[in-house]
């Protein structure tokens, strides 16, 4: 019996002590690193109609497709599309949020404030046309509607 655990033992010490061989180390490869803010400036180059008219309440909530001209710290220059990835929107690897919101209602010409690496904000403008029933109602009330 005693030989028999002796041998188990030994198997089970001589396995052990390869087992950190094959350890993943994840310290070292980080699945998404955290950007370095080296973009100085950026420039909206093509705004897609979509983010152009808004139709109803609101503010165009998806940036994907708005291309950028991104101007690094080095002087390089590069032209990139923002798309929606699992974990938000990019441009290329520069990560792009949108600006805050207030609850009140406009209409009218408005201005989208873009962020990209939480640093560096760019903007455009963009037109809110509102609800066709909201225009009825209030032209049958007899109330001003004016889009400005």
């Amino acid at each position: 019996m005693k030989k028999l655990l002796s041998v188990i033992l030994a198997f089970v010490i001589s396995v052990l002590c390869f087992v950190p061989a094959f350890a993943d180390n994840d310290a070292s490869t980080e699945a998404n690193p955290e950007p370095v803010n080296n973009v100085e400036s950026a420039e909206i180059v093509y705004v897609p109609l979509k983010n152009r008219i808004v139709f109803g309440y609101g503010s165009p909530n998806l940036p994907d497709g708005i291309v950028l001209k991104l101007t690094y710290k080095d002087g390089t220059e590069k032209t990139e599309t923002i798309v929606r990835k699992d974990n938000g929107y990019y441009a290329g690897n520069e990560s792009v949020s949108g600006a805050f919101h207030t609850m009140n209602v406009r209409y009218g010409c408005q201005t989208e404030t873009l962020f990209i690496n939480e640093a560096v904000a760019v903007e455009y403008d963009y037109f809110v046309i509102p609800p066709i029933l909201f225009m009825i109602i209030s032209f049958l009330r007899g109330e001003l509607f004016i889009i400005a």
